[in-house]
């Protein structure tokens, strides 16, 4: 077959294999996974040199896979972990990150422990890895219910509990199953008011308006010795969070 015929059957053939495949500029492009590669602008000339077409597009189908899987991330599904973290709080490369409303302008993020840091898990990691959202929420769970905490009391008549033990989670074992379990017990099966003022804990207690005053205060004087999360106050319901602070934006009129 002539050059063009080849070209077009050639590009043709790989579309079966990849997400997009486009010629240009005497090249073939190809687009697959969120993986941009380009082929050899000789490959007429090894066709010419064998006669065997299905073979070289064999070799190059299996050249392509292999150069995207070396790329592409594997995922360790037993350290897939949930953590609290306020919108938005990637700023411009946010949206690339897989996440779920937790409430309010808090969202559950998903990260891979990798030791001495957390990789937070993207789309192209998840399509990469042929996982779903509620795969990876299921995988979140599960892991983080092998960690173990409970909440304590500041103090004997201060009823605003904390975590008691430090641990490399930090506030993010509020997913832990037992410790959902916890709060509803603290808030008498009503709504609890909760805080993350930073990585390392978080603040919980029944709702009332002594204890929200109490709350706003110690979130407002943290040390900030850890990244912040949020300096709001929330209500916490059936796992759900909402504003309990109700703190509006004030406008002021320009004349």
């Amino acid at each position: 077959m002539n050059k063009d015929t080849f070209i077009n059957k050639f590009c043709n053939d790989l579309r079966n294999s990849f997400d997009t495949v486009k010629f240009k500029d005497e090249t073939i492009y190809i687009t697959h996974k969120g993986f941009d590669i380009h082929l050899p602008n000789d490959l007429y000339l090894e066709y010419m040199r064998d006669g065997n077409y299905n073979k070289l597009l064999n070799t190059y189908i299996d050249l392509i896979e292999n150069q995207i899987m070396q790329q592409c991330h594997k995922i360790d599904i037993d350290r897939i972990l949930p953590v609290v973290r306020k919108q938005g709080f990637a700023g411009k490369n946010d949206d690339m990150f897989i996440k779920k409303e937790l409430g309010a302008d808090l969202y559950t993020y998903f990260v891979e422990d990798m030791g001495e840091v957390w990789r937070y898990i993207t789309h192209q990691d998840a399509m990469n890895n042929d996982l779903s959202l509620s795969e990876i929420e299921e995988y979140a769970q599960n892991n983080i219910n092998k960690f173990s905490n409970i909440l304590v009391p500041l103090d004997e008549e201060l009823k605003i509990y904390m975590l008691k033990f430090e641990n490399s989670i930090g506030s993010n074992i509020f997913f832990n199953t037992q410790i959902q379990q916890q709060i509803k017990k603290i808030s008498n099966k009503k709504d609890a008011l909760i805080a993350f003022p930073n990585e390392t804990t978080f603040l919980v207690c029944s709702n009332n308006s002594v204890y929200q005053d109490v709350l706003s205060e110690i979130v407002e004087f943290d040390p900030g010795i850890e990244k912040t999360i949020s300096k709001r106050i929330y209500k916490i319901e059936d796992g759900k969070l909402s504003f309990a602070d109700n703190k509006e934006t004030k406008l002021r009129l320009v004349k």
